[in-house]
């Protein structure tokens, strides 16, 4: 019931609705091993999920990659989260599924055009929100 309420006050405040991505696209965040695959997107930001193991990432801006998998497409950019939640879902006694939204910032006109195509090309067409 919470997660409803939050997703409807975060349906008013969104600028770009996010589209559903492809099992094909992930993220790569500085710092972090390993790649996320991306639950949606839009041109100002995206999220995914991931195995929380209680550790949470520093506020702040970092680089991160949008990757298409089996091609050698990568976008590089600065993102930063704007949300990290648990959803609630255990893997195990210690670690829980969370959800971290990520909103881009200071993206060249390069950048924009690189990261509209990729939406067009590895999202589902219909809205996901």
């Amino acid at each position: 019931m919470i997660f409803d309420l939050q997703r409807l006050l975060t349906l008013n405040i969104r600028k770009r609705k996010r589209r559903r991505a492809c099992n094909d696209l992930f993220v790569i965040l500085e710092n972090m091993p390993g790649r996320y695959q991306i639950d949606d997107i839009s041109s100002h930001g995206l999220s995914y999920h991931y195995i929380g193991d209680g550790h949470r990432r520093k506020a702040g801006t970092y680089a991160l990659k949008v990757v298409v998998k089996n091609k050698s497409l990568s976008l590089s950019l600065v993102g930063r989260t704007m949300c990290d939640s648990e959803t609630g879902e255990l893997v195990s006694q210690n670690q829980v599924i969370n959800r971290r939204c990520i909103r881009f910032e200071r993206m060249d006109s390069y950048q924009k055009k690189a990261l509209k195509a990729i939406i067009k090309e590895h999202t589902v067409s219909q809205s996901h929100f």
